[in-house]
């Protein structure tokens, strides 16, 4: 069976260097989840080029269209709010996209916090559609 020319993340690098034969193996991630963070943290911006794309929320509506989101190679939300006087920021991936009936939709998953401003340990799915693929979509609830 051939080796794919590009690997799609660090465990198909690895399995590559493996069946390659080569000396140095890059670090194996424990979960996807440090895969997409190592990702940001390397720099990722856009989508050309094999990175993260970064869709930002502003009041609700993506500041990407449906297509740029579905022509990433990934695709994460970053977005902000108040709480008690003090900016947060978060980064969650997006989980789904899908088209259908004229509707274009975006999911994003995201923790959950209690009362007290602590992860809670549930995860949200916030909802963003548009009417075509060249929309920006918009916060659907």
């Amino acid at each position: 069976m051939p080796i794919p020319g590009y690997p799609v993340d660090r465990r198909e690098a690895y399995l590559n260097q493996i069946a390659g034969g080569g000396d140095t193996k890059p670090p194996y991630p424990t979960t996807r989840e440090e895969a997409y963070l190592d990702a940001i943290a390397e720099g990722g911006g856009g989508s050309s080029g094999g990175g993260v794309l970064v869709v930002h929320d502003v009041d609700g509506t993506l500041d990407k269209t449906w297509q740029e989101i579905h022509d990433a190679d990934y695709a994460v939300v970053k977005n902000s709010y108040i709480t008690d006087g003090e900016q947060e920021e978060f980064i969650a991936p997006i989980y789904y996209l899908k088209s259908g009936n004229s509707q274009y939709f975006v999911v994003v998953i995201s923790p959950g916090f209690d009362n007290f401003g602590d992860e809670s340990g549930t995860l949200y799915f916030s909802y963003y559609s548009a009417s075509s693929a060249d929309g920006y979509p918009a916060f659907w609830d």
